[in-house]
């Protein structure tokens, strides 16, 4: 029995020596596994970016500080240091406080590595770590990304359009905004915190871009409770009444709760503007749109430095009573004058130079006098504006605001001004441009000089196209001309040179033959051969004549005269002809002079056929109402009074005719041995007949 239980007790024993054993295998594996998995948050942050992409398992417990509100994170914190926490949507109960024991991998996407859970389990609750206060110089530390601060903030305004509830608040003088999850309650709480200085719990997060680097700087607030006033807010009797000039003056500091009391002139997207009886302030609240101008209000709250001029941070406004808006002040553009209207109310008359549009904001350029300023809207306030033309005169009601590119804002450094407006009613269109403006008149110059030169260049062109064609024309003119003088010429001697030169041959026969026969009408026939070869050297004489009318066309009738005259006298046996032009003759038409050459040579011809004269003499001569041509000669003259026995030789008919061609008067005065007289007499109305030739 007692080997039977020794042996029973050495196998029990060999049991045990096995187990131990394989414990501590079991122990030795595991400690081996455990050294390369990460176990504290400081170890994450301080990976290198290269292997925190690489996915290295981690598996720690740690507190959540923050949880976010999608539910797709939290900011957990491990009392080494804190990061964000990327977690699946399925994951419910991740509230601040909760104890999770999280076993996931590293990843980057921000400053620092952070976690990324495959399995996360709710161990419990714990305390919140202590808050680390935060100083100024820390504010854009970035190793403070994701750290559990505490840090003295002004509620400033309120702003909507995210997935959180969002307060703009003041930290050291920067402007923040400051995320918490939204609750049904959230407007009357952040009323209560308005323009407050609130100490502030938080988790301070950075915004970055896509290279990884800071660009600014928000706050994670987990609720309204982490949001806690310094100071209690006294009763409004309490708080001293002042005036816009007494706002940081003396006693009133950016700490003193103050009271104004005045009438709205415009709303603000971040307030109002209101003005007592010392002047102008803008009151900064959140409750924006309550208090249309002509509002009497009193607005509790803060000073606050701002260029030109302090502004209230309202914590509370009251409605007083409703009145009409109050009458906007003169711009005044004297350096003295311009320093007293920031934040006022002003009117100014102004010419519109142009429009420019932007993102947020629309801007009018426009000049008064010498000053050229900018106006202010939004597009929706004024949609009208793109219907105005540059040069209309326009009278702007707005908010006067000085600007300065000096680093100091004293108001005599003030560079310019803006005005900003506020709906349809801040424009009033007084008068509109002149259509002709410089550009339209340059532009209407322009093209009436190009007309003009296309004008001249296609007159230049059709000139130069007339003046080959008439040379064209012309020289057929001239070559036609000289065919019909030349076929003028062989009618005219065929007719009259030709024939009679055919008659003098057939008397010449004649007087051969009557040599022989009939010795006794010798006499006659010579005679009559006689006659005709003096007829012949008269139309040959004649035919030179017309010929030489050439100078009538070209030099006027006087010339033509002479002409006439050289023609004659240079003849042996001709007698002498001498021609005088009156002074002052005026101009006649061709047809008029070809008929008076005509005439006078006609009358010449006469007298150098019948008279015998030696002499002839050819006037023109000019009266008040007519034209006197008198061809005189000293022949042997005939009897004027009784018809002519060969009235052909004569031609007095032709010169009849000829003479009433132009409605000219002629007269005849001869008798014999005392020569002839041949007047013409042409009235200075005179009226040819069509018929000239």
């Amino acid at each position: 029995m007692f080997d039977m239980l020794c042996r029973g007790c050495g196998v029990v024993h060999v049991i045990e020596i096995l187990r131990s054993a394989l414990a501590a295998f079991l122990t030795t594996l595991l400690s081996a596994a455990a050294a390369d998995v990460i176990g504290t948050i400081r170890e994450v942050r301080s990976l290198p970016y290269a292997e925190a992409l690489s996915g290295l398992p981690v598996s720690l417990e740690a507190v959540v500080i923050y949880s976010d509100p999608t539910c797709y994170g939290a900011v957990i914190d491990d009392g080494t240091a804190a990061c964000y926490l990327s977690i699946n949507s399925e994951t419910k109960g991740i509230v601040q406080g909760a104890r999770l024991k999280i076993h996931g991998s590293t990843t980057q996407f921000g400053l620092f590595p952070h976690l990324k859970s495959s399995d996360i389990k709710i161990v419990g609750k714990a305390d919140l770590p202590k808050s680390q206060p935060l100083r100024a110089d820390e504010l854009f530390l970035p190793e403070m990304d994701s750290a559990w601060i505490q840090v003295p903030a002004v509620v400033t305004g309120v702003e909507s359009g995210g997935i959180a509830y969002t307060l703009v608040v003041e930290v050291f003088g920067h402007e923040f905004k400051a995320d918490l999850p939204p609750v049904p309650d959230a407007d009357r709480r952040a009323a209560a915190l308005m323009q407050r200085t609130v100490s502030m719990t938080a988790v301070a997060a950075t915004v970055f871009n896509n290279q990884m680097q800071m660009t600014g700087r928000h706050f994670l607030v987990p609720s309204f409770d982490f949001l806690v006033p310094m100071a209690p807010t006294g009763g409004i009797a309490d708080v001293p009444l002042c005036s816009t000039w007494e706002l940081l003056r003396g006693a009133s500091g950016p700490n003193r709760l103050v009271r104004l009391v005045g009438v709205v002139t415009q709303d603000d997207p971040k307030g109002f503007y209101l003005r007592d009886a010392a002047g102008s302030a803008f009151v900064q609240t959140a409750m924006t749109g309550r208090f249309p101008p002509g509002t009497r209000v009193e607005a509790t709250g803060f000073g606050k430095v701002a260029p030109y001029r302090p502004i209230l941070r309202a914590t509370a406004v009251r409605l007083v009573d409703q009145g009409t808006p109050p009458p906007p002040r003169q711009l005044l553009l004297d350096e003295a004058g311009l320093s007293t209207l920031h934040d006022e109310l002003i009117t100014v008359d102004a010419e519109f130079l142009g429009l420019r549009e932007g993102t947020n904001d629309n801007l009018l350029l426009c000049r008064a006098g010498n000053a050229f300023f900018e106006t202010v809207f939004k597009s929706y306030q004024l949609p009208f504006v793109k219907e105005l033309a540059m040069g209309d005169t326009l009278r702007l009601t707005g908010i006067c605001k000085l600007f300065t590119t000096h680093p100091m804002p004293r108001p005599e450094w003030a560079d310019g001004f803006r005005i900003h407006l506020d709906g349809p009613s801040s424009i009033r269109i007084l008068d509109r441009a002149p259509w002709w403006t410089e550009k339209r008149l340059f532009s209407a110059l322009w093209i009436t000089g190009l007309i003009c030169f296309v004008s001249l260049a296609v007159v230049a062109f059709l000139r130069h196209r007339v003046a080959c064609q008439m040379q064209i024309i012309g020289g057929k003119l001239r070559d036609e001309a000289v065919h019909t003088e030349r076929d003028r010429m062989a009618r005219e001697l065929h007719d009259t040179l030709e024939q009679q030169l055919a008659g003098v041959s057939l008397q010449i026969d004649g007087i051969a033959r009557a040599t022989e026969s009939n010795p006794e009408a010798v006499e006659s026939r010579v005679a009559v051969a006689r006659r005709m070869i003096r007829h012949t050297r008269a139309e040959a004489r004649r035919s030179v004549w017309d010929l030489r009318s050439r100078i009538l066309e070209n030099e006027g009738l006087p010339a033509a005269l002479r002409a006439m005259a050289a023609a004659v006298s240079g003849t042996p046996g001709s007698p002498a002809v001498e021609v005088a032009v009156g002074e002052n003759l005026p101009p006649l038409t061709k047809s008029v002079e070809f008929q008076l050459l005509r005439l006078a040579q006609e009358a010449l011809t006469n007298a150098i056929k019948h008279s015998g004269a030696s002499k002839v003499l050819i006037e023109l001569l000019a009266a008040d109402s007519s034209i006197t041509l008198r061809i005189t000669d000293e022949g042997m003259g005939f009897d004027s009074r009784s018809p002519s026995p060969e009235p052909a030789h004569f031609g007095m008919t032709g010169m009849h005719e000829r003479a009433e061609r132009i409605k000219a008067n002629i007269n005849i005065e001869s008798s014999p041995g005392n020569g002839c007289i041949v007047t013409v007499t042409l009235p200075l109305d005179h009226e040819e007949s069509p018929d000239i030739s």
